[in-house]
């Protein structure tokens, strides 16, 4: 990372975290490019400052949490440079590929606050907001970049 700085807080609830930091969690198959591409895939979006992009983490929490509840269409969730797709087999997964009726945004919000408390992290009414607010437009996206003639079920 150019500077040292894992995470800025903009006040009012809002904390980005460094992309650097989910690159080297992840592991080291994981590329900052493959990163950043998986997270414009699953409409999460990056603020450059200076040479460092940062995401908001609850946005990704989310996202991940979205794709692995029981409910959800994947059975392995395949992130970029993982072994299975550089040998060219699999597909990363993307919420813009899944029927929004599929995962129920609601419970996922729900799963989240309960795993915060039960870690030990503060659960504000910022957070809960910014929680429900991201599903709520993360729902509306996937719905927006599905293929036309496709509805959700009645």
């Amino acid at each position: 990372m150019a500077n040292d700085q894992t995470y800025i807080s903009l006040g009012g609830g809002i904390r980005l975290v460094a992309e650097d930091y989910y690159i080297e969690t992840l592991g080291p198959s994981m590329t900052r490019t493959g990163f950043r591409k998986w997270c414009v895939d699953n409409s999460l979006k990056m603020v450059e400052i200076g040479s460092t992009r940062y995401v908001n983490p609850h946005q990704l929490e989310v996202t991940l949490a979205g794709m692995m509840r029981a409910e959800s269409p994947w059975d392995v969730i395949y992130m970029p440079g993982c072994t299975t797709l550089t040998r060219g087999r699999g597909s990363v997964a993307r919420l813009k590929d899944t029927d929004p009726s599929v995962i129920d945004w609601k419970a996922v919000v729900h799963d989240l606050i309960a795993w915060r408390r039960m870690n030990g992290a503060s659960v504000t009414m910022d957070t809960r907001d910014s929680l429900r607010t991201f599903t709520k437009t993360l729902a509306a996206d996937v719905i927006s970049h599905r293929p036309r003639g496709q509805h959700a079920a009645e």
